[in-house]
């Protein structure tokens, strides 16, 4: 049996749904620490300008606490940022 388990990440890599295709069972699995820097809320894209980071913001995120209990913080318009660079 295959058993693919990941943690929550903003833009999943392009071999994780072939991952997920050959897999028996897959475990999305959020009850691990956030680490900050990581990718669970951010992804690198190239552009015609170079290399850019996409990052949705954070409300709130402490030392320990788990990625399923993270928030957005969506006091600021940052979907509309991220369309504008992903359009380009």
């Amino acid at each position: 049996m295959n058993i693919v388990i990941s943690q929550p990440m903003f833009f999943p890599w392009v071999g994780m749904f072939e991952q997920i295709k050959l897999a028996d069972c897959y475990v999305h699995y959020p009850d691990v620490q956030f680490s900050k820097g990581s990718f669970v809320n951010r992804v690198q894209i190239k552009t015609a300008a170079g290399i850019k980071w996409l990052t949705v913001p954070l409300k709130n995120v402490s030392l320990g606490q788990v990625i399923g209990e993270v928030e957005i913080n969506d006091d600021r318009d940052w979907r509309t940022s991220h369309l504008d660079m992903l359009r380009q």
